[in-house]
């Protein structure tokens, strides 16, 4: 079997890169409705530069996220809906959320229970990228 590699400016520790890929997961349970600038963690180590998943809940139902606070220049973010039953839409360019934390997509993006999708921070566009 091949190895898992960190992507290029990536770091798994012992310095070198400014994006730290993959090293701790965030869980959020939503409440219904629209969650603008999700913030899941701001404490030290702070979000979003330390996190490489973000596992969210529904249960109190469907619910969307308008954006998500910024994150590195090059930034790979695991989001994954582990609700059971209500589905997450992460909306693309809603002006409920800040320029910079906003999902850039063709359309609102639909995480039915147990779907996630990879979003990637583009510090020149400004966007998570879907």
């Amino acid at each position: 079997m091949g190895q898992i590699q960190n992507p290029p400016g990536s770091s798994s520790g012992g310095g070198g890169g400014t994006v730290a890929v993959g090293l701790l997961r965030a869980a959020v349970a939503l409440a219904a409705g629209a969650t603008n600038n999700l913030n899941p963690h701001a404490a030290v180590p702070a979000w979003p530069t330390n996190y490489g998943r973000l596992i969210l809940t529904a249960p109190s139902g469907v619910a969307n996220v308008t954006g998500l606070v910024a994150g590195a220049d090059g930034q790979w973010l695991w989001i994954f809906n582990n609700d059971g039953a209500n589905a997450v839409t992460l909306n693309s360019q809603n002006a409920g959320s800040s320029a910079a934390n906003r999902f850039s997509y063709f359309a609102d993006l639909v995480l039915s229970p147990k779907v996630g999708v990879v979003a990637i921070y583009d510090a020149t566009i400004a966007r998570w990228l879907l």
